[in-house]
């Protein structure tokens, strides 16, 4: 069985007390990583099951324990799985985005329904002064889009310091809470403000704003993480990560995705959750027409109508793996 096909494994391995060590062993972003030690007796009865006091921890899931064995290691692997709670911070305030910006949150939560029907998705809007629930409490927290320009030499509001906040949190969590240790995902403004943030730095795109379905091909680690050699994603953008912080690894080149040497916090400068209907959408809120007037072609880049066959659902069920992981 290879990590990619079960990104959670438990490990028991016997002790030389007659006992077994269990340990989470997942692989992210090229690294192996066990937040979970707990030690459990073992019935060695020869088929490499789990007795009933062994799975006495895993008692309350509700899912089936799948159990199996590895050829010539007395080792045993159970997949599994509890409800995921995911917190998305909407970085964009309501009054300026309109149902655009309802729509682009309720697509943050139809993905993760879709691969995750029991998990708990709270909305908080961060950009409207909403309080923040404890961003430690959860298995995900996500930073939405926004239209707020972190370049500005003008006084940023409350909410930029507050979501410097979340970032530094969830950095720095060790994991504290029964063990939960939370992952941050950015989303372009969010992928902006995690870099900035923890030291990176961003820069105005040159070539003007990118709008449309842009095909990004992966750097050998990012191959490794989604699969697949590249992936068609929305664009709506026109900064950009420039120098990004310290302890990340590039899936894509030019900073468009990254991701935390620790396995804990990954970022997009493109959508994967952003639909023709929703870039439509943010157009039509384009009130000061930067974004019509000022798009244009960049050689470089080839953008495909908003209407293209995209990878967003599958770049999605990645993600919940990474979640899981």
């Amino acid at each position: 069985m290879s990590a990619t096909e079960n990104p959670r494994r438990l490990y028991c391995q016997r002790d030389h007390g007659g006992f077994f060590l269990l340990v989470c062993a997942v692989e992210v972003c090229g690294g192996w990583h066990c937040p979970l030690n707990l030690t459990r007796p073992w019935d060695d009865d020869g088929l490499g099951r789990l007795t009933e006091r062994a799975l006495s921890s895993a008692r309350a899931l509700s899912r089936p324990i799948a159990s199996h064995r590895i050829a010539s290691h007395r080792t045993a692997v159970i997949t599994t799985t509890n409800n995921m709670k995911a917190l998305v911070l909407k970085t964009f305030p309501a009054e300026a985005t309109g149902p655009v910006g309802d729509a682009m949150a309720s697509a943050f939560r139809a993905h993760l329904l879709r691969l995750e029907p029991d998990c708990q998705v709270d909305v908080c809007g961060l950009a409207d002064d909403e309080p923040v629930p404890d961003p430690l409490s959860y298995d995900l927290v996500i930073f939405s889009g926004g239209i707020f320009d972190l370049l500005s030499p003008e006084p940023h509001p409350a909410w930029v310091a507050r979501a410097k906040e979340v970032v530094r949190a969830v950095a720095a969590d060790d994991g504290g809470q029964a063990g939960r240790r939370t992952k941050l995902l950015g989303i372009c403004f969010g992928h902006q403000i995690i870099h900035l943030t923890l030291g990176g730095q961003l820069a105005v795109l040159a070539e003007g704003p990118r709008i449309g379905i842009e095909q990004l091909q992966l750097t050998p680690e990012g191959a490794r993480f989604f699969g697949k050699d590249s992936l068609r994603l929305h664009k709506f953008h026109k900064r950009q990560v420039k120098t990004p912080a310290e302890g990340f690894v590039a899936l894509a080149p030019d900073n468009e995705i990254l991701c935390s040497a620790s396995g804990r916090l990954l970022s997009f400068q493109a959508h994967p959750e952003l639909s023709a209907d929703i870039s439509h959408g943010l157009l039509d809120s384009d009130k000061k027409g930067f974004y019509k007037e000022k798009a244009r072609s960049n050689p470089n880049v080839v953008l495909r109508d908003v209407h293209s066959e995209h990878d967003g659902a599958y770049v999605w069920s990645k993600i919940v793996d990474w979640v899981r992981s």
